[in-house]
């Protein structure tokens, strides 16, 4: 609490006062009610294997506006907005048996584990783009995209907001960079 805030104990009712700290009671109270209702949204997430650290999984959970409760609806609607935000919860990893056992327990052999995964599937669980994949250029392939749309007989609008989804994602996903104040492209 800082130290300007009044308590509602602390304010008397015939102070002239009285009124403007009701106010300003009301206001923090109010405040504090919209942090505490987004913390526990982002709990519920982060509970579901929600990935709200990532730009994207904030973007989701600024938008999501359904009950948070619901699990399956939200984790359909989680998916349906990014599949890559869904943290993929594995079990955890078996006890190793100690060196000189085998896994029935006989000794004398020596057991090696292999890692199952590499780094690569890793990050592209993430959403990553694969290593020596070809990086296109979000800007004209978003204007193909557009151009080809109308030529199949879309409307230019919603060519042009398709091409404007297109670039929206590739900023999301870092493929892209904002434009400078002036409208130029950084270089």
């Amino acid at each position: 609490m800082a130290k300007n805030e009044i308590e509602l104990d602390d304010i008397d009712d015939n102070d002239p006062e009285a009124p403007s700290q009701l106010r300003a009671y009301a206001k923090r109270q109010g405040e504090k009610a919209v942090r505490v209702n987004a913390l526990e949204k982002e709990l519920a997430a982060v509970k579901l294997g929600i990935d709200t650290n990532s730009r994207k999984g904030q973007a989701w959970l600024a938008g999501f506006t359904g009950d948070i409760t619901d699990s399956e609806a939200v984790l359909a609607d989680a998916t349906d907005f990014d599949p890559s935000i869904i943290k993929v919860t594995s079990p955890a990893p078996a006890p190793t048996p100690a060196e000189g056992t085998a896994p029935t327990g006989e000794p004398g052999a020596n057991v090696s584990i292999e890692p199952t995964g590499s780094s690569e599937r890793s990050n592209l669980a993430d959403g990553a783009v694969p290593s020596g994949a070809a990086i296109g250029d979000p800007m004209a392939e978003s204007m193909e995209h557009a151009r080809k749309r109308i030529g199949e007989g879309t409307t230019v609008e919603q060519a042009t907001s398709e091409m404007i989804a297109l670039r929206a994602r590739a900023l999301a996903e870092g493929r892209m960079q904002p434009l400078n104040r002036d409208g130029t492209r950084p270089r």
